[in-house]
């Protein structure tokens, strides 16, 4: 089942905007490839995110010096399960796992503590769930562990209160997603001059989640987007070591909704679009968005 025979919900939201890199790239559903020139502008992003690069030693993040730090696997050491081992392994338990997110046992990973990130891991946090925040600014990992924000419309004492009950916490440490139960990507989806989507962030970000990848996740999209990144992007590279999107992990959209500053409506106010890569992928990701949100 495809992304767009599952959807529910309203409508997407605003991209960013910025310069972007010449990015070749494969089509939704493996159409024609296409071209997007340009050229990247390094790290003004007020997100604090800053892309992930891909070196030799596989995909790490960069900070805006442009200094690599190395990755925590080999992407050709990527975990990867023979046919043999997955074929025997007990099928995953869907309900038991929704029952997780329902019951907010779950843990939750949000990859990008920025305007988007830090207020959904902030409202995550708040009703309940235990949430560890990625990002590779160790300045704003640091300030968030001391329980400050630098988000105007999320007051420091928010912050503190949860990071003293150990509900929210932050990390640059990209290899903890293995921890998580669910891991949202909350990274930068920059325009380029032609007004198409440079989604380099996006796919950097899913193979650094590749590497850590274990059965029964949840992985979801945030990043405003085209239809098919998701299934025809994400999928492929997440399942290069063998596992499985719908079987042994399961892979959703729901887009950003966020309002900066917005006193009247926060991240919890706003109603969510939620789309699964299959029926069972819709309902875990309904199942953690109902709980954080008015209405899905």
């Amino acid at each position: 089942m495809t992304m767009d025979k599952v959807w529910r919900g309203g409508a997407a939201s605003r991209s960013w905007m910025a310069a972007a890199p010449v990015l070749r790239m494969t089509g939704p559903a493996g159409g024609a490839r296409r071209t997007f020139p340009g050229m990247r502008r390094r790290a003004k992003d007020e997100a604090g995110v800053v892309p992930l690069r891909r070196s030799g030693r596989g995909c790490a993040p960069h900070a805006a010096s442009g200094a690599v730090r190395p990755a925590t696997m080999d992407l050709g050491k990527q975990m990867t399960v023979s046919a043999e081992s997955v074929a025997m392994a007990e099928p995953l338990d869907v309900d038991a796992i929704v029952e997780r997110f329902r019951t907010r046992a779950a843990s939750i990973g949000v990859i990008g503590m920025g305007y988007v990130g830090l207020p959904l891991a902030h409202a995550m946090a708040v009703k309940g769930f235990s949430v560890l925040g990625f990002d590779v600014d160790d300045a704003k990992v640091a300030q968030l562990n001391d329980g400050r924000s630098y988000i105007r419309h999320i007051p420091s004492e928010a912050i503190a209160g949860l990071a003293a009950e150990g509900r929210l916490r932050a990390t640059a440490d990209f290899a903890r997603l293995a921890e998580v139960d669910a891991a949202i990507i909350c990274v930068p989806t920059p325009l380029t001059r032609h007004r198409e989507p440079d989604i380099s962030y996006d796919l950097e970000t899913t193979h650094t989640i590749a590497i850590h990848l274990r059965r029964g996740q949840l992985v979801v999209l945030e990043s405003t987007t085209y239809p098919g990144t998701t299934a025809g992007e994400m999928r492929p590279i997440l399942e290069r070591g063998g596992l499985r999107s719908g079987r042994d992990f399961f892979l959703a959209y729901s887009p950003e909704r966020e309002d900066p500053g917005n006193a009247s409506f926060g991240t919890a106010q706003i109603p969510k679009v939620v789309g699964g890569d299959g029926a069972d992928a819709l309902r875990i990701a309904q199942a953690l968005y109902d709980q954080v949100v008015v209405r899905t």
